[in-house]
Formats: C-alpha cells, sequence, structure tokens
C-alpha cells in the first residue's frame, strides 16, 4: 500500500514457480484485478508469486493448513516471521479443534 492504494500484491502458493511456469498464475491473476476499475489499481500494479519452502507440492494436505497459517501470521504478526517449526505448532494447536 502506498498512499491508501493498492502497489503490489502477493500470492504464496504451494507450487511455488511452478504457479508461474505452467499456470501463469501472477500474470493472470494482475490481468483480472487490473480489469476492476472499482479498485483504482495503476497500471504498474503487478501480482508476483511467492514460495517460502515450507510446504510440499504434493502431500495433498499442505495447502489448506498452510493458507490458515499464513492468514493467522498476516493477521497477528508478520509473514516475514513464517517458518515450518512455527507452521507445525500452530497446526498441532488447531487440529485438536477439528
Amino acid at each position: 500500500m502506498h498512499a491508501g492504494k493498492i502497489q503490489s500484491a502477493k500470492i504464496h502458493d504451494s507450487k511455488g514457480p511452478l504457479l508461474d511456469t505452467f499456470y501463469n498464475g501472477a500474470g493472470h491473476l494482475t490481468k483480472q484485478l487490473l480489469a476492476k476499475k472499482e479498485l483504482g489499481l495503476d497500471k504498474d500494479f503487478a501480482v508476483t508469486s511467492e514460495h517460502l519452502g515450507h510446504q510440499a507440492l504434493l502431500n495433498v494436505n499442505d495447502c489448506g493448513g498452510f493458507t490458515a497459517y499464513y492468514a493467522d501470521k498476516i493477521i497477528d504478526d508478520n509473514l516475514s516471521n513464517a517458518n515450518a517449526k512455527d507452521a507445525h505448532a500452530f497446526f498441532a494447536r488447531y487440529q485438536k479443534l477439528a
């Protein structure tokens, strides 16, 4: 954010670099968001993809768990503080509630 306007966005995805290699995910999302004129995005707005390395692609269970974990870090802390050890503690804490 800068002066109340969204400047850029990041996708955190278990597919990591494959997101853009095979799916053009960041480019596709950028195009969709720029088409929404009501968002008031500048023409240089862009979405990038980022893979923090904590989650796996093919184990079938990390995507949802890490989505919840990353959301929790963004809301209560800072995503730059995310790490695998903290993520597993988060899973253990909330798995008991499921």
